[in-house]
């Protein structure tokens, strides 16, 4: 009954304006202009949770660009294949299906 969500999209977005108004009182090589900006990127990653950041992403897996391309290769190799001859079953049950 008492346990009500507060949005605090409000009081984040106020804190960021704050912030970039302060910062603008400091030089861009200062230490107080750092911290600033630490405090606005967190203030940041707070107000939009779902936006991740570019380091927090996961390179893709060298496994699965070989497996992508080699389904690819197969696929292309049926189909250059079906133009010169005619399969009589279907082609695309060769080709390895991704597993989701």
């Amino acid at each position: 009954m008492f346990n009500r969500k507060v949005n605090n999209h409000a009081t984040l977005d106020i804190a960021i304006d704050k912030a970039f108004k302060d910062l603008e009182n400091h030089s861009a090589d200062s230490d107080e202009f750092a911290k600033i900006m630490t405090q606005i990127d967190e203030l940041y990653s707070y107000r939009y949770p779902h936006l991740k950041k570019v380091k927090d992403r996961k390179p893709v897996d060298i496994n699965t660009l070989i497996t992508a391309g080699s389904s690819l290769l197969g696929i292309g190799m049926i189909i250059g294949f079906e133009k010169a001859n005619v399969l009589t079953s279907k082609a695309l049950s060769f080709v390895v299906k991704p597993k989701l």
